[in-house]
């Protein structure tokens, strides 16, 4: 399960495809010097409490869907 203290690097590192829904969501720093240090709660800054639920709700579908390290 995608939770808000996982890193970017972990999620992305996990679950490649995961990377579409970020893109979706705007979120497009995914390779920065940073990201490996943020979690997904650094997106509570830059989204709505509702878009941040949604991009949970996106991810850990997608995370079911998709086996790991694909």
């Amino acid at each position: 399960m995608i939770t808000p203290d996982m890193s970017f690097a972990d999620v992305i590192g996990t679950y490649p495809r995961t990377v579409a829904v970020f893109f979706r969501f705007g979120i497009d720093c995914l390779s920065c010097s940073a990201s490996p240090h943020l979690t997904l709660g650094s997106l509570r800054e830059e989204l709505t409490p509702e878009e941040f639920q949604q991009l949970l709700a996106e991810l850990n579908r997608v995370t079911q869907e998709t086996p790991k390290g694909a």
